[in-house]
Order: C-alpha cells, then sequence, then structure tokens
C-alpha cells in the first residue's frame, strides 16, 4: 500500500460509503507513523466483506467475529493495487 492524493481517497471513500447501503458502520483512522488513513468498521458477514474489499482491491481485511479474536484475511488482491473501480 501507499498514501494517495487526499482528494484520490475522499472520492474512493465516498464510493464505499455508497457502496455499504444501509450497513452498520462506525468510522475510525489508522496510523503509522506520519501515514494516517481514514478506516471504516462494518458490520458485514465473511463473505460480503470479502468480496467489497476486492472490489476495492484491498489486500486484506480485519474479521472481528462476536466474542472471537480478530483475523486478518488476505484478499488475494495484489499489494499495492490502488482504486475503487475494480470488477465487482
Amino acid at each position: 500500500s501507499r498514501p494517495m492524493p487526499g482528494r484520490w481517497n475522499a472520492r474512493a471513500m465516498a464510493a464505499l460509503h455508497r457502496a455499504l447501503g444501509r450497513a452498520p458502520r462506525a468510522e475510525g483512522e489508522g496510523a503509522l507513523g506520519r501515514w494516517r488513513e481514514a478506516m471504516l468498521f462494518v458490520a458485514l458477514s465473511r463473505p460480503a466483506a470479502l468480496r467489497l474489499a476486492r472490489r476495492f482491491r484491498q489486500a486484506a481485511v480485519v474479521l472481528v467475529p462476536r466474542g472471537r479474536p480478530a483475523r486478518l484475511l488476505f484478499t488475494g488482491c495484489p499489494r499495492g493495487s490502488h482504486g475503487p473501480h475494480a470488477s465487482a
């Protein structure tokens, strides 16, 4: 992954919000050193989360099943690929 311009990120986040429809969500921010990035915590099934992550070219998602430890799930998207307009 690499930092993208602010306007690019804003468009991608708006597209993600539209794609989520009525799914319950909370917003947050991830940080590593000087890098900061908006994050969403969304209530979705594992298959739905993986489909959406692949559509938005995310390398991985964090699945947090109720009452169980969090798990990092890789999507199979190439590292460093970007863009909300991948095929669904």
